[in-house]
């Protein structure tokens, strides 16, 4: 019989590694499970994480925070899969631009990494190439209405077909993920 697999692509100074990815890894025991250090480039991701989804065997899924919670939304468009976004970052290449150029430092991993800002336009490339392509029926979002780096306001004007679920507080971090997590083994079962 074959495993299903989930997809974890962390967030903007993220690691493959911390509580919340943890969290997750333990709500799926019976799964495949991938969860890596992405680099900053965007086109490595996509490299990456589209092996990922040929090379796996049963039926996929992508949980992901922020910056990941773009790649995922991406994903879920180019190759029709449920994805789970933890207050996405769905217009990175706006909301990066004012604050996401320059040499960083991972949250968990101490990894150094420069984000450039050439990457912007790939990311907006990659937006262009999706929209059209985006199933909503796929689209389960988890939102924090105190979110204090994105405003998520839009998201059900934009997508009033998919899941959302709203959080009064927990800002970009979204703490509560063993709750969050035993929902999506809901949507997944």
């Amino acid at each position: 019989m074959q495993k299903n697999t989930i997809i974890y692509i962390h967030g903007f100074n993220g690691d493959g590694i911390g509580p919340r990815v943890e969290a997750v890894r333990k709500g799926f025991p019976d799964f495949h499970f991938s969860a890596k250090d992405y680099p900053a480039n965007p086109d490595l991701v996509v490299r990456e994480v589209k092996q990922l989804i040929e090379s796996a065997e049963g039926k996929v899924f992508l949980i992901a925070p922020s910056l990941g919670g773009f790649y995922a939304w991406y994903f879920s468009a180019m190759y029709d899969l449920p994805c789970f976004l933890l207050n996405p970052s769905l217009r990175p290449h706006i909301t990066l631009d004012d604050r996401g150029i320059g040499t960083f430092q991972t949250w968990t991993k101490q990894r150094k990494y420069v984000f450039k800002k050439s990457y912007l336009e790939k990311l907006r490339l990659m937006k262009e190439a999706a929209t059209s392509k985006v199933k909503q029926k796929n689209l389960h979002f988890f939102l924090a209405k105190d979110d204090e780096i994105l405003d998520h306001s839009p998201t059900p004007f934009l997508y009033p077909n998919a899941v959302i679920h709203w959080y009064e507080t927990g800002g970009h971090r979204l703490p509560n993920m063993k709750e969050i997590v035993a929902l999506i083994r809901g949507y997944i079962e």
